[in-house]
């Protein structure tokens, strides 16, 4: 693996967002948001190669996330627990070597 310094920005921050320990805005979350629907519109082969079930968790997830986005102004961190669990569904096979 590639050090950090030498890491796709986007990766990195990816990695910084669904990093557990991490903290999470709602910035950060529209960015991934905004990142997962541009990277499923450009219609990546091994993403179209995911069994219809992950899809379908893929947008669950993205839908449940923009629900979260609109319905509240901010979160606590037992929110953001939570909210990690449905970005990593969301971003799932965005980052090889990560599922």
């Amino acid at each position: 693996m590639l050090p950090a310094s030498h890491m796709d920005p986007n990766r990195r921050r990816i990695e910084r967002l669904l990093d557990p320990s991490g903290s999470l805005t709602r910035e950060d979350v529209v960015w991934l948001l905004d990142y997962v629907r541009q990277k499923m519109a450009e219609g990546l082969p091994h993403l179209q190669q995911l069994p219809q079930p992950r899809l379908l968790a893929h947008f669950q997830a993205y839908a449940d996330i923009a629900l979260w986005l609109v319905h509240r102004r901010s979160f606590h961190d037992q929110d953001a627990a939570r909210l990690k669990r449905l970005l990593h569904d969301a971003a799932f096979g965005l980052l090889p070597g990560r599922g």
